[in-house]
């Protein structure tokens, strides 16, 4: 069907962001042995919402983000 590839990219972006967040939610819940996927997975992000149109530096912006119950940043 046309358009599956873009279809195809953007799930892939939402669920490799929602993987960084969770990623992010576990370092600050004390399972800090996932802060070591964060920077890769950011950089891996970033490329692949760049293609999608989005600024490249979406995945930083989350990470830079507070956390809505006024956790510390990831970073």
């Amino acid at each position: 069907e046309p358009g599956w590839e873009r279809r195809a990219a953007e799930a892939r972006a939402q669920r490799g962001l929602k993987v960084l967040g969770t990623f992010s939610r576990l370092a600050l819940a004390g399972a800090g042995h996932y802060l070591r996927w964060v920077p890769p997975l950011a950089a891996r992000m970033g490329s692949l919402v760049a293609a999608l149109d989005a600024p490249a530096e979406l995945p930083e912006l989350l990470l830079d983000c507070r956390m809505s119950d006024g956790g510390d940043h990831v970073r």
